[in-house]
């Protein structure tokens, strides 16, 4: 009899369950894992770094305008050791916190046309000053040793980070010598201010400018008896003529332009015990009562100007500005006495010197 070969029942679910294993096993090579909630996620990760460069925007001026003190007037004039305000409207994309500098240049310029090459790079006390701003938020001035100035109450932002834009304030006062721009030759002078926005960290730069301001003239004077006291003339007599004091005044004159030199008396000169003498304004010799004085800025009696009351008299004219420390001149003064009507007493009166514009 031929014998069948025959599996029991047990073998072959056995050869069943490795036959499915190995399918899973080759299945599971060919399909990516999937990720359960239960894996851990800094297994599965990675990262690389990415980077860009922003370019720098340079900075805009955007005006740059003068105002009066008051904030609110715009301002076609100056005057000297007065005080006005710059206000400059500046621009950057990259936000404020990107300025290094901002420097106002406020200076004379002699043929009334913008040109940048004319802008000082210095301060003088003639030609102008440069105001200065940084990003520190520290105000400075270069007026080269003068007596121009640059205010407390200028204004700069309080967060340069939080904004694109603001208007800067510089306040200033224009130094005493500071030209005045209508004595010019021609005609043709006038002030203008430049303002220049520095980025930080690199050379863009970009200016604006305002022209065709004025500086007006400006005057003061300062007078000194050499020695102290008064001038003296002495113990006089009736009728004594073109007598000089015995000391004399110096008159220290500042200014920014061409100016005069003038002189004026009190018209009643009086005495402790209440007499009185009266300045003669006729020009010729005093008459009873009366006396005369002249004044002159050197020693020569014969261009000596006669000494009024009722106003002032030039003694000289000059066609130029000082220095700061001014321009000291030496004054000389002659009196003649009548030759009746004065009592025997001393008299005192007072002399009044006087710079004007001399124009």
């Amino acid at each position: 009899m031929t014998k069948v070969a025959t599996i029991d029942k047990r073998r072959f679910v056995h050869i069943v369950i490795i036959a499915a294993m190995m399918l899973a096993t080759l299945l599971a090579a060919m399909i990516p894992a999937v990720v359960s909630g239960a894996d851990n996620e800094g297994d599965n990760e990675g990262e690389v770094e990415g980077q860009f460069s922003l370019n720098n925007d340079a900075p805009t001026v955007n005006s740059v305008t003068l105002y009066e003190h008051d904030d609110i007037n715009p301002a076609m004039a100056m005057d000297p050791t007065v005080e006005y305000i710059v206000q400059v409207s500046v621009t950057d994309l990259n936000t404020l916190a990107d300025l290094d500098s901002l420097y106002v240049t406020v200076y004379y310029d002699e043929d009334d046309t913008y040109d940048i090459g004319d802008v000082p790079v210095s301060g003088s006390a003639r030609d102008g000053a440069i105001l200065k701003w940084d990003d520190l938020n520290t105000w400075d001035i270069d007026d080269g040793g003068s007596t121009w100035t640059i205010e407390a109450d200028s204004v700069d932002p309080d967060d340069l980070g939080a904004q694109n834009t603001f208007t800067f304030e510089f306040h200033f006062k224009p130094g005493e010598v500071a030209k005045e721009s209508s004595h010019d030759v021609g005609d043709n002078a006038e002030w203008m201010i430049y303002a220049e926005a520095t980025d930080f960290g690199g050379p863009s730069t970009h200016g604006a400018h305002q022209d065709g301001l004025e500086m007006n003239w400006y005057g003061k004077i300062s007078v000194v008896v050499d020695g102290g006291g008064n001038v003296a003339f002495g113990n006089l007599d009736l009728g004594d003529p073109d007598v000089a004091c015995t000391n004399t005044v110096t008159a220290t004159y500042t200014s920014n332009g061409p100016f005069d030199e003038n002189v004026k008396a009190d018209a009643t000169w009086s005495s402790v015990s209440l007499n009185e003498v009266t300045l003669d304004e006729d020009g010729g010799d005093p008459e009873d009562g009366e006396i005369t004085l002249k004044a002159d800025d050197d020693e020569t009696l014969a261009d000596a100007v006669i000494v009024l009351s009722s106003g002032y008299t030039p003694i000289d004219q000059s066609d130029t500005f000082t220095t700061e420390s001014g321009n000291p001149v030496t004054m000389r003064l002659w009196i003649t006495i009548a030759a009746t009507g004065i009592e025997n007493d001393t008299f005192t009166g007072t002399i009044f010197y006087q710079i004007s514009n001399g124009s």
